[in-house]
């Protein structure tokens, strides 16, 4: 990710993260958000991109009954 990319995917989790804490109903629900916004901040700021999908590639696990 470009320091741009990394800039604009903080202000995004931060937008992101004080919506739905306002709208939390309990206290655990916010502990949950917080402890969810630090991990991906953590994560964006070492240029991971949180967003990219990595489609279950490299997994050991197969789906059993999903038909692939």
């Amino acid at each position: 990710m470009t320091e741009q990319q990394i800039k604009d995917t903080l202000s995004f989790l931060k937008e992101k993260f004080d919506k739905e804490t306002a709208q939390a109903e309990t206290g655990l629900e916010k502990k949950m958000l917080e402890r969810e916004y630090y991990h991906n901040f953590d994560l964006v700021r070492q240029g991971i991109n949180i967003f990219e999908s990595k489609g279950g590639q490299n997994s050991d696990y197969e789906c059993i009954g999903c038909g692939s």
